[in-house]
């Protein structure tokens, strides 16, 4: 439960601090009906997490919402850009090079939905 108590942390100390807080979360707050959706989701959709990843992430968002009036919650997704993370064996292009000069099949996910975010763009908003 870090997601929720983590955020919640943050959020106590934004708001003895009157800061503002930009809270990055996820579009995992959604997904319960997602076979039965024709259009994206957007700000004013019900969230419905299926995962204890999504669930952690949007008790992180209320706590976030109820603790600290000035705040910014971004639900970004499928981000992508020029630098990865290092532990992770860099960004998504450099790895699926790397896996297809490996292996002879890749096995990649075809079932999700996702709003490609340039992270470099996602910095600049």
């Amino acid at each position: 439960m870090v997601n929720a108590l983590g955020a919640r942390n943050v959020a106590v100390i934004a708001q003895e601090l009157g800061a503002k807080l930009i809270h990055i979360s996820t579009d995992y707050i959604f997904g319960g009906e997602a076979e039965l959706r024709t259009t994206p989701y957007t700000e004013f959709d019900t969230p419905i997490p299926i995962s204890v990843y999504g669930k952690s992430k949007l008790a992180g968002e209320n706590l976030v919402q109820h603790l600290c009036p000035k705040h910014f919650i971004i639900r970004t997704s499928g981000l992508f850009g020029i630098a990865g993370s290092k532990g992770k064996g860099g960004n998504f292009v450099e790895t699926i090079f790397r896996l297809a000069q490996q292996q002879d099949k890749l096995r990649i996910v075809n079932d999700q939905v996702i709003s490609p975010t340039y992270t470099k763009d996602l910095a600049k908003k």
